[in-house]
């Protein structure tokens, strides 16, 4: 017969059993909780909304700013785009996101929402949602910019309000975005390309209105090429934009070099050819100085047809975008130099003093001035623009 075990004894027993058992209890929750908290940080980093944008503004001075008379002004977008966005991303797993963009733009002189094409829009230079993979590139619907926006990689020097591109207005790169479009976006190794449609959203038709487009870029070590092509159909059919770039950049230790080409043609109701020679070089004398040079040479044909001053000349998405601006002036060219010199103050602070001229002859000299003026005026046969310009911009 077993001896038997005291009452305190066995009670000691239990005790302790279920102490043991209650720290085990314990340590495997804390532990679970420790892990949840950890996938719960990890699942938060990897998923969340970012506000970010850009204000620049600047003092501009122009001689024969209307073709006659000099003017001085606060120039919103001296050198930089000034907008507001949000954007966000969502991990789905398995190397899959969900992703979004919304982009204002607006003016650092008054405050109001800018007219980027035929109406003012909320978001205007971007809305967009989509899927990013790891192995299969990115698919996104919505407002979203053209292949032809390639060319900012080779482009020597941007002056936002003033670029030597917006001569013949917009027509050069087709109002930048597409309205109702499906982009598709995939890098592999050092290539990248972009393909995109716009529906036209015209009843009975599927041709009408829609837009077309893709870009290609190789990126080197030290270099980069890329090209784009681009074709928007007019709302009723009658008359297609044909766009195409190409170009590169090359750096050299402290000095980029850059050059490329830009054509537009419409053929229609109207007709007209237009072409962009560029090229130039930026150099960092310093960490946080950069000086930049471009010479641009521009040429446009007669136009054959309507030729309307402020004509839209290509239109998708049921008219509601503005592809192109035609002053109606015919043939003509241009000579143009810009330089500028930037002080980067910090990470997100630029100071800036630019300076540009344009010699512009024909056609091109009224264009010129009725995309500023919006005054049209097709007996302006010459017209010699000087320009300097000083401001800052500040990123967030």
């Amino acid at each position: 017969m077993p001896a038997k075990i005291p009452r305190s004894t066995q009670d000691h027993a239990f005790f302790s059993a279920m102490a043991k058992s209650a720290d085990c209890k314990r340590k495997y929750f804390l532990t679970a909780t420790a892990l949840t908290l950890v996938g719960a940080g990890n699942a938060h980093a990897q998923s969340g909304v970012t506000l970010y944008g850009q204000v620049d503004a600047a003092v501009r001075y122009v001689s024969e700013f209307d073709g006659h008379n000099s003017n001085v002004y606060l120039s919103s977008s001296g050198m930089s785009p000034v907008f507001f966005g949000l954007k966000g991303v969502e991990d789905l797993g398995g190397g899959t996101r969900a992703v979004f963009a919304l982009e204002n733009q607006f003016s650092a002189a008054n405050g109001a929402a800018s007219p980027i094409s035929s109406s003012p829009q909320l978001f205007g230079r971007q809305a967009f949602v989509g899927i990013d993979t790891d192995n299969y590139g990115t698919l996104t619907f919505g407002h979203q910019y053209n292949a032809l926006n390639v060319f900012f990689n080779y482009a020597p020097i941007w002056v936002d309000g003033a670029s030597p591109f917006y001569v013949g207005g917009d027509n050069l790169v087709l109002g930048y975005r597409i309205n109702s479009s499906v982009v598709y976006k995939k890098s592999t190794g050092p290539v990248s390309f972009q393909l995109d449609y716009g529906f036209g959203g015209q009843p009975g038709s599927l041709a009408k209105g829609t837009t077309a487009g893709a870009n290609v870029a190789y990126h080197f070590a030290d270099a980069m090429l890329g090209a784009a092509y681009e074709q928007f159909k007019s709302a009723d059919g009658a008359s297609m934009a044909q766009n195409w770039t190409a170009g590169g950049r090359y750096a050299l230790g402290k000095a980029t070099l850059f050059a490329g080409y830009m054509h537009s043609s419409v053929n229609g109701t109207e007709s007209q050819r237009r072409n962009l020679y560029f090229g130039g070089a930026q150099y960092a004398i310093a960490p946080d100085i950069l000086l930049s040079g471009g010479y641009f040479y521009y040429q446009q044909s007669s136009c054959n047809g309507t030729c309307t001053a402020g004509q839209t000349v290509a239109a998708g998405s049921a008219g509601s975008t503005q592809y192109g601006i035609s002053g109606g002036g015919g043939i003509g060219h241009a000579n143009i130099l810009a330089i500028s010199a930037k002080y980067l103050m910090s990470r997100r602070t630029t100071l800036y003093a630019e300076v540009d001229t344009y010699r512009l002859k024909g056609g091109a000299a009224s264009d010129q001035i009725y995309y500023w003026t919006g005054t049209n005026n097709p007996n302006l046969k010459t017209v010699n623009q000087n320009a300097v310009m000083i401001g800052m911009t500040h990123s967030f």
